[in-house]
């Protein structure tokens, strides 16, 4: 179970499914869920696509910093930056469920 450390206080779960060299999806999931969610998608995207799922700060497996400053729109888009660039991906569509979308469209 991989994880990107971003600071002493945050680790980022994800997992990755499909070509690591074909295009990328990135799914963000909706608040209070996980990258669970999207099971029923991964295995059909994967089949094309190299599939990137996440779980949040403050959710799933990613660790949950105490301060609620840290859970601002800017802190979630700069954590999917983050962990695109520790991946090398430097072009992907970005798929967000509901609370995940705003983050999409925020880190867009």
């Amino acid at each position: 179970m991989p994880d990107l450390r971003l600071a002493d206080d945050l680790s980022l779960h994800y997992e990755e499914w499909g070509d690591a060299e074909a295009p990328a999806v990135l799914l963000l999931h909706g608040f209070t869920s996980d990258l669970r969610s999207w099971a029923p998608v991964v295995e059909p995207l994967a089949d094309e696509y190299r599939v990137v799922a996440m779980d949040l700060r403050g959710h799933g497996i990613s660790s949950a910093p105490e301060d609620p400053a840290a859970y601002t729109m800017e802190a979630y888009a700069g954590d999917v930056h983050a962990l695109l660039d520790a991946l090398e991906i430097p072009l992907c569509a970005v798929v967000g469920s509901s609370f995940g979308g705003m983050i999409a469209l925020q880190f867009a």
